[in-house]
Protein backbone atom coordinates (compact mmCIF):
# COMPACT_ATOMS: atom_id res chain seq x y z
CA UNK A 1 0.00 0.00 0.00
CA UNK A 2 0.99 3.42 -0.49
CA UNK A 3 0.14 6.59 0.74
CA UNK A 4 0.13 10.28 -1.16
CA UNK A 5 -0.90 13.99 -0.72
CA UNK A 6 -3.09 15.12 -4.02
CA UNK A 7 -1.85 18.40 -5.45
CA UNK A 8 -4.52 20.29 -3.59
CA UNK A 9 -2.96 19.38 -0.75
CA UNK A 10 -6.32 18.66 0.90
CA UNK A 11 -7.03 15.11 0.33
CA UNK A 12 -4.90 11.59 0.15
CA UNK A 13 -4.66 9.19 -2.15
CA UNK A 14 -3.63 5.46 -1.44
CA UNK A 15 -2.57 2.61 -3.62
CA UNK A 16 -3.69 -0.74 -2.57
CA UNK A 17 -2.02 -3.53 -5.15
CA UNK A 18 -2.72 -6.79 -4.20
CA UNK A 19 0.33 -9.27 -4.30
CA UNK A 20 -0.86 -12.39 -2.60
CA UNK A 21 0.10 -13.89 -6.16
CA UNK A 22 3.41 -13.15 -5.73
CA UNK A 23 3.93 -14.30 -2.48
CA UNK A 24 2.51 -17.78 -3.65
CA UNK A 25 4.29 -17.82 -6.58
CA UNK A 26 7.53 -17.41 -4.16
CA UNK A 27 6.15 -20.05 -1.81
CA UNK A 28 5.96 -22.31 -4.78
CA UNK A 29 8.57 -21.90 -6.00
CA UNK A 30 10.53 -21.99 -2.87
CA UNK A 31 8.55 -25.34 -2.03
CA UNK A 32 10.05 -26.87 -5.58
CA UNK A 33 13.45 -25.93 -5.16
CA UNK A 34 13.34 -27.72 -1.69
CA UNK A 35 11.34 -30.74 -3.55
CA UNK A 36 14.46 -31.09 -6.26
CA UNK A 37 17.24 -30.46 -3.32
CA UNK A 38 15.53 -33.34 -1.59
CA UNK A 39 15.24 -35.57 -5.09
CA UNK A 40 18.87 -34.75 -5.38
CA UNK A 41 19.75 -36.69 -2.32
CA UNK A 42 17.65 -39.76 -3.00
CA UNK A 43 18.41 -42.52 -4.82
CA UNK A 44 15.87 -42.79 -7.51
CA UNK A 45 15.37 -46.73 -7.08
CA UNK A 46 15.39 -47.13 -3.98
CA UNK A 47 14.25 -44.11 -2.38
CA UNK A 48 17.16 -43.89 0.15
CA UNK A 49 19.88 -41.57 0.66
CA UNK A 50 22.38 -41.54 -2.07
CA UNK A 51 25.89 -40.38 -3.30
CA UNK A 52 25.40 -36.96 -2.66
CA UNK A 53 23.99 -37.35 0.45
CA UNK A 54 26.56 -39.29 2.05
CA UNK A 55 29.70 -36.81 0.54
CA UNK A 56 27.20 -34.04 2.11
CA UNK A 57 27.49 -36.18 5.43
CA UNK A 58 31.11 -37.05 5.12
CA UNK A 59 31.74 -33.35 4.68
CA UNK A 60 30.07 -31.85 7.42
CA UNK A 61 31.69 -34.45 10.18
CA UNK A 62 35.18 -33.72 8.71
CA UNK A 63 34.37 -29.90 8.79
CA UNK A 64 33.89 -31.59 13.04
CA UNK A 65 36.70 -33.00 13.09
CA UNK A 66 39.27 -30.51 11.90
CA UNK A 67 38.07 -28.22 13.66
CA UNK A 68 37.44 -30.26 16.94
CA UNK A 69 34.24 -30.09 17.35
CA UNK A 70 33.36 -33.84 16.73
CA UNK A 71 31.27 -34.91 20.02
CA UNK A 72 29.90 -37.77 18.88
CA UNK A 73 30.63 -41.55 18.12
CA UNK A 74 30.35 -43.19 14.77
CA UNK A 75 31.53 -45.78 13.16
CA UNK A 76 31.01 -46.61 9.30
CA UNK A 77 29.36 -49.62 7.71
CA UNK A 78 30.47 -50.73 4.04
CA UNK A 79 28.17 -53.40 2.45
CA UNK A 80 28.36 -55.08 -1.06
CA UNK A 81 25.86 -57.07 -2.55
CA UNK A 82 27.48 -60.67 -3.55
CA UNK A 83 24.66 -62.47 -6.17
CA UNK A 84 24.00 -59.06 -7.93
CA UNK A 85 25.85 -59.78 -11.07
CA UNK A 86 24.74 -63.46 -11.40
CA UNK A 87 21.14 -62.16 -10.93
CA UNK A 88 21.84 -59.71 -13.79
CA UNK A 89 23.32 -62.05 -15.63
CA UNK A 90 20.94 -65.01 -15.42
CA UNK A 91 17.49 -63.39 -15.06
CA UNK A 92 17.83 -59.67 -16.66
CA UNK A 93 18.17 -56.27 -14.94
CA UNK A 94 14.81 -56.03 -13.97
CA UNK A 95 15.16 -58.95 -11.15
CA UNK A 96 18.58 -57.45 -10.32
CA UNK A 97 16.37 -54.17 -9.60
CA UNK A 98 14.45 -55.82 -7.14
CA UNK A 99 17.61 -57.44 -5.64
CA UNK A 100 18.77 -54.05 -4.90
CA UNK A 101 15.22 -52.80 -3.19
CA UNK A 102 15.14 -55.94 -1.09
CA UNK A 103 19.03 -55.74 -0.35
CA UNK A 104 18.12 -51.52 0.50
CA UNK A 105 14.93 -52.50 2.74
CA UNK A 106 16.78 -55.09 4.60
CA UNK A 107 19.33 -52.39 5.64
CA UNK A 108 17.28 -49.95 6.69
CA UNK A 109 15.28 -52.39 8.50
CA UNK A 110 18.27 -53.87 10.73
CA UNK A 111 19.75 -50.13 10.72
CA UNK A 112 16.10 -48.44 11.60
CA UNK A 113 18.24 -45.79 13.70
CA UNK A 114 20.84 -44.74 10.75
CA UNK A 115 21.07 -43.35 7.53
CA UNK A 116 21.68 -45.94 4.55
CA UNK A 117 23.31 -44.39 1.88
CA UNK A 118 23.44 -46.22 -1.83
CA UNK A 119 26.56 -45.04 -3.01
CA UNK A 120 27.01 -46.70 -6.45
CA UNK A 121 25.17 -49.85 -8.03
CA UNK A 122 25.48 -52.64 -5.71
CA UNK A 123 27.39 -50.67 -2.77
CA UNK A 124 25.63 -49.23 0.79
CA UNK A 125 27.33 -47.70 3.33
CA UNK A 126 25.49 -46.94 6.88
CA UNK A 127 26.60 -44.09 8.96
CA UNK A 128 26.28 -45.26 12.67
CA UNK A 129 25.97 -43.15 16.00
CA UNK A 130 23.42 -43.03 19.05
CA UNK A 131 21.56 -46.50 20.28
CA UNK A 132 22.92 -47.83 16.32
CA UNK A 133 26.36 -47.33 17.82
CA UNK A 134 26.25 -48.57 20.81
CA UNK A 135 24.35 -52.08 19.04
CA UNK A 136 26.85 -52.08 15.94
CA UNK A 137 28.67 -55.30 16.31
CA UNK A 138 25.26 -57.04 16.92
CA UNK A 139 23.58 -55.23 14.28
CA UNK A 140 26.71 -55.93 11.78
CA UNK A 141 26.59 -59.99 13.36
CA UNK A 142 22.57 -59.81 12.53
CA UNK A 143 23.07 -58.69 9.31
CA UNK A 144 26.07 -61.05 8.43
CA UNK A 145 23.86 -64.15 10.06
CA UNK A 146 21.04 -63.26 7.39
CA UNK A 147 23.44 -63.45 4.59
CA UNK A 148 24.76 -66.45 5.20
CA UNK A 149 21.47 -68.56 6.14
CA UNK A 150 20.28 -66.81 2.50
CA UNK A 151 23.71 -68.30 1.14
CA UNK A 152 23.38 -71.91 2.14
CA UNK A 153 19.28 -71.95 1.39
CA UNK A 154 20.11 -70.38 -1.95
CA UNK A 155 17.88 -67.58 -2.00
CA UNK A 156 17.74 -64.21 -0.58
CA UNK A 157 19.83 -61.18 -0.49
CA UNK A 158 23.68 -61.59 0.51
CA UNK A 159 25.34 -58.69 1.50
CA UNK A 160 29.28 -58.74 2.55
CA UNK A 161 29.63 -56.29 4.99
CA UNK A 162 32.97 -54.55 7.04
CA UNK A 163 31.94 -51.79 9.38
CA UNK A 164 35.60 -49.80 11.33
CA UNK A 165 34.79 -46.88 14.32
CA UNK A 166 36.25 -43.20 14.32
CA UNK A 167 38.97 -43.50 16.48
CA UNK A 168 39.57 -39.69 17.84
CA UNK A 169 43.26 -40.34 18.85
CA UNK A 170 44.21 -41.75 15.47
CA UNK A 171 41.82 -40.95 12.64
CA UNK A 172 42.06 -37.35 10.98
CA UNK A 173 39.71 -38.13 8.22
CA UNK A 174 36.02 -39.73 7.54
CA UNK A 175 38.22 -41.34 4.94
CA UNK A 176 40.52 -43.32 6.55
CA UNK A 177 37.40 -45.08 8.17
CA UNK A 178 35.48 -46.05 5.52
CA UNK A 179 38.76 -47.29 3.35
CA UNK A 180 39.20 -49.78 7.27
CA UNK A 181 35.32 -50.94 6.30
CA UNK A 182 35.84 -51.11 2.75
CA UNK A 183 38.71 -53.69 3.34
CA UNK A 184 36.81 -55.98 6.02
CA UNK A 185 33.97 -55.85 3.45
CA UNK A 186 35.79 -56.99 0.59
CA UNK A 187 37.57 -59.71 2.93
CA UNK A 188 34.28 -60.80 3.64
CA UNK A 189 32.63 -60.96 0.21
CA UNK A 190 35.57 -63.02 -0.67
CA UNK A 191 34.46 -65.41 2.48
CA UNK A 192 30.93 -65.60 1.46
CA UNK A 193 31.83 -66.89 -1.79
CA UNK A 194 34.36 -69.05 -0.84
CA UNK A 195 32.52 -70.65 2.04
CA UNK A 196 29.17 -70.82 0.04
CA UNK A 197 27.48 -73.54 2.26
CA UNK A 198 30.42 -75.15 3.83
CA UNK A 199 31.86 -73.71 6.91
CA UNK A 200 29.51 -70.05 7.98
CA UNK A 201 32.27 -67.42 8.21
CA UNK A 202 33.76 -65.83 11.64
CA UNK A 203 31.06 -62.97 12.38
CA UNK A 204 34.39 -61.25 14.04
CA UNK A 205 36.58 -60.89 10.82
CA UNK A 206 33.84 -57.80 9.65
CA UNK A 207 34.80 -54.91 12.12
CA UNK A 208 37.78 -53.46 13.64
Amino acid sequence: MTVSKSSDGKHLIIGVENIEDEIRKEQECLKALNTEKELARRDELTGIRNKNAYIELEDSIQSNIESGTIYIQFAIAVCDLNELKKINDTLGHKAGDEYIKSSAKQLCDIFDHSPVFRIGGDEFVIFLSGSDYNSRKELIEKLHKCSVENLNKGEGTVIAVGMSEFDSENDSAVSEVFDRADKLMYEDKLELKEEKSKTPVKSDMIYS
